[in-house]
């Protein structure tokens, strides 16, 4: 059983009030807007510079003159062909993370396009509105920073529920920060229901440019950290690309 959604979040502006602690991939520290809202972990300030003494891998994102239909299907030639791959996520201890994670990337002069493939037994979804706590079920986390420290939260689920932040270091997140992302979700299988075995989602979106920070020019670079986290057997597995332990900048080509 395949289940499609698709919807656009509202728009915003680059110059919103920020606040976040400063980002990196395990997040560790406990951090609230909202007292009904379960914490998001983040990583703290001397865990960056930690970070920084690591090898940074380098993401070539190729521009696309097509953009792609943002349907949560991945089989259009530019996803296929050549876009940016992060290839399989990494665990906690180094090792390939299971189940199974993936992101791809392109853009084009007024979007990044990101495609989120999750291998999943059993698909679960947290019942919570735009920007409530999607991480609290199966979910992916991406952390978007400039050089200067100034970063962009998304949490998104398999029912295309976002969670949008801005990120300072020192503060805590402003979740009034809107991405303007378009996103449309696929799930191949039956969320919710432990009785049968899924499959697999995917995430698809288009997040504008500008409310990146970015002007649309090739040789942009922003830290990029993603988090893909799931139930299995009752434990919380999680697998990330970027992070302290092996940061990664995203290059547009």
């Amino acid at each position: 059983m395949t289940e499609r959604r698709s919807f656009t979040a509202a728009p915003d502006d680059w110059a919103r009030p920020l606040a976040i602690g400063v980002i990196g991939a395990a997040l560790m520290f406990v951090v609230g807007i909202r007292p009904q809202r379960p914490a998001r972990p983040v990583v703290a300030a001397a865990d960056l510079a930690t970070a920084n003494g690591h090898q940074t891998i380098e993401l070539h994102v190729p521009r696309v003159s097509t953009p792609p239909r943002i349907d949560g299907e991945l089989d259009e030639p530019e996803w296929t062909r050549a876009p940016g791959r992060t290839g399989g996520f990494i665990g906690a201890d180094g090792s390939a993370a299971r189940p199974f994670s993936e992101a791809r990337l392109l853009w084009d002069e007024k979007n990044l396009y990101i495609a989120l493939f999750a291998a999943d037994e059993d698909v679960e979804v947290a019942k919570v509105e735009h920007d409530g706590p999607v991480w609290t079920a199966d979910s992916f986390g991406l952390v978007l920073t400039r050089s200067d420290g100034w970063s962009r939260t998304i949490d998104v689920g398999p029912s295309g529920t976002l969670t949008d932040g801005a990120a300072s270091p020192g503060k805590p997140i402003d979740y009034s920060w809107q991405s303007g992302a378009q996103v449309a979700t696929d799930i191949d299988g039956t969320r919710d229901d432990t009785s049968d075995r899924d499959e697999e989602w995917v995430v698809e979106m288009a997040i504008p440019l500008a409310g990146l920070g970015l002007t649309g020019r090739s040789g942009e670079r922003l830290e990029i950290t993603v988090k893909r986290c799931d139930q299995v057997e009752g434990k919380r597995m999680c697998g990330f690309f970027g992070g302290p332990s092996a940061p990664a900048v995203l290059v547009l080509d």
